[in-house]
């Protein structure tokens, strides 16, 4: 599909054990695909992936806000960056980055709903990752798609989109009208 970089957010790296999940994150560095959103530590989970090109420079930030706890890494253990643990770390994060770069996409895991629309707590958590200073913030819990929120140039924080679920792409359940619909 042409991958150069991989958001690992979600609440799936563990399910076959650490060790698997070690593996899994050394396929990527030997083949060279950066990823963001997880690591094998706490550290590299939760750091950005900074990124160039054609002159833009990106910062791509990931966190899982939902369970199992399985799945969050540790100071010596793979897993994913776990929001609430690290929220305040990664809202200043966003605030430094707001000088180094373009563009910051964020994409949090949140919970898991099968509605078009964002649940109340998500609207609150996606603003206030906007109003830290990300230009785009997407969820990639929801399994079907879910509503847009457009900022003009005219608006606090100038240009961006908060996309509160983008559906699923390369996903196969096939057993409802709503999860179809990527």
């Amino acid at each position: 599909v042409g991958t150069h970089i991989a958001g690992l957010s979600g609440n799936h790296p563990n399910h076959f054990g650490r060790d698997h999940a070690r593996r899994s994150l050394g396929c990527y560095r030997e083949n060279q695909i950066p990823i963001y959103g997880s690591g094998m530590t706490i550290d590299e989970a939760c750091a950005p992936l900074l990124w160039e090109d054609h002159g833009n420079k990106f910062a791509f930030i990931a966190a899982l806000a939902y369970q199992p706890s399985g799945a969050w890494a540790t100071a010596d253990q793979p897993g994913a960056c776990y929001y609430y643990d690290n929220k305040e770390r990664l809202l200043q994060l966003i605030g430094e980055l707001k000088e180094q770069v373009d563009v910051i996409a964020v994409e949090l895991q949140y919970e898991e709903t099968y509605n078009p629309y964002p649940t109340p707590g998500q609207v609150i958590e996606f603003r206030e990752l906007r109003e830290a200073g990300a230009h785009i913030v997407t969820g990639v819990q929801s399994h079907v798609p879910q509503a847009q929120e457009p900022y003009g140039l005219g608006d606090p924080g100038g240009a961006g989109i908060i996309s509160y679920g983008l559906g699923n792409l390369f996903f196969d359940q096939m057993w409802s009208y709503q999860t179809r619909t990527e």
